[in-house]
């Protein structure tokens, strides 16, 4: 499951020491484990510049589902979408 490799990430010692030193240099943290239903697809990594990277969270797919088709383009969406 997906969510079993974001817990052991989080377990292991260089996330421990990002995580330490962001709470020590940051005025707020908020750390979620979280699934991804669907995504737009992936990031051109060749390319300079600042990327936004939002999250949608509900109590169930469900209610997180329309919230995120109704946000995401058709032309940004990949053969992952389904």
């Amino acid at each position: 499951m997906e969510l079993d490799s974001g817990y052991i990430a989080r377990a292991s010692a260089p996330f421990r020491v990002l995580e330490t030193d962001v709470r020590e240099n940051a005025g707020h943290v908020y750390v979620i484990t979280a699934g991804n239903a669907k995504r737009i697809g992936t990031v051109d990594h060749t390319r300079d510049g600042v990327f936004l990277f939002n999250y949608f969270y509900a109590d169930s797919p469900a209610q997180n589902l329309p919230a995120l088709e109704q946000t995401a383009p058709p032309q940004a969406r990949t053969d992952s979408w389904q």
